[in-house]
């Protein structure tokens, strides 16, 4: 489904949605538009969401299937993710309490490698 907005239009989106569903709501709506950026934009966006533990888990629980898309879609574009991309993405899932696959650890793992010159120091904290 075509949207009409851009990659920059989608973190604009992303930066004022206001609640885990209404984060989640901007990949529902816009995610085929989604480059490397919005998709690391959108992990740091669902983790840094403020709510409560039980709401939290329960979007977690209820929202399962949506996130594993999420996260097939990450594993697509980490190629392109540069380091503090790769940072993000890990970043935003810890806080979210995401756990994603070891395989898709090891693969953002394998796409560090040869970024991490390109990595600061928060970046290598966070990662």
């Amino acid at each position: 489904p075509q949207s009409g907005k851009d990659a920059s239009q989608i973190r604009g989106l992303l930066a004022v949605a206001g609640s885990l569903r209404g984060v989640l709501s901007v990949y529902k709506e816009h995610g085929v538009l989604f480059n490397a950026i919005n998709v690391s934009a959108m992990w740091v966006g669902l983790g840094k969401t403020r709510s409560a533990g039980h709401e939290r888990a329960g979007f977690l629980r209820d929202e399962e299937p949506m996130l594993m898309t999420l996260l097939q879609h990450t594993e697509r574009l980490a190629p392109r993710l540069d380091g503090r991309g790769i940072s993000s993405t890990c970043r935003g899932m810890a806080l979210l309490g995401f756990e994603p696959t070891h395989a898709t650890m090891r693969l953002l793992g394998a796409e560090a490698i040869p970024r991490i010159s390109s990595f600061n120091a928060q970046s290598l904290v966070t990662t």
